[in-house]
């Protein structure tokens, strides 16, 4: 897993501390970026692991990177008892990737990014679902 770093000209949409749902049991918290490029989630437990300023210094590593022009869909769900918002990206190859993330505010930042790269519009499907339509 490599770390997390900007690409030459890239920009940082968004970012924020959210778990990553890898199951119904297991989820990874971290840091996640959404830039004009792509998707990135680090898995910063093994930096917090080691703590104090060798954690630091080693970094979160990468354990989601989505690129944009692989996000097909967006969808609306809930998590555990006490129903905490999830934003599920459906990716071109039919995974589905849940993070607990406040939905409102980061699926207005997918819409942006996705609507500046390529031209790509949210189209709601049905309610809490919205599919990727790319300009030709």
């Amino acid at each position: 897993m490599a770390k997390f770093k900007l690409e030459p000209g890239e920009q940082v949409l968004m970012e924020g501390s959210l778990p990553y749902l890898k199951s119904r049991i297991k989820y990874i918290d971290g840091p996640a970026y959404l830039t004009d490029r792509r998707f990135v989630h680090a898995n910063n437990l093994q930096a917090r692991a080691l703590g104090g300023l060798v954690g630091g210094l080693m970094g979160a590593r990468i354990d989601l990177e989505i690129p944009l022009d692989a996000i097909a869909g967006i969808s609306r769900s809930t998590f555990g008892r006490k129903d905490s918002p999830v934003i599920v990206l459906t990716t071109t190859d039919g995974k589905e990737h849940k993070l607990v993330a406040p939905f409102d505010e980061w699926f207005a930042a997918f819409d942006r990014a996705l609507t500046n790269h390529r031209a790509t519009r949210l189209v709601e499907t049905h309610p809490g679902a919205w599919t990727a339509h790319r300009a030709p």
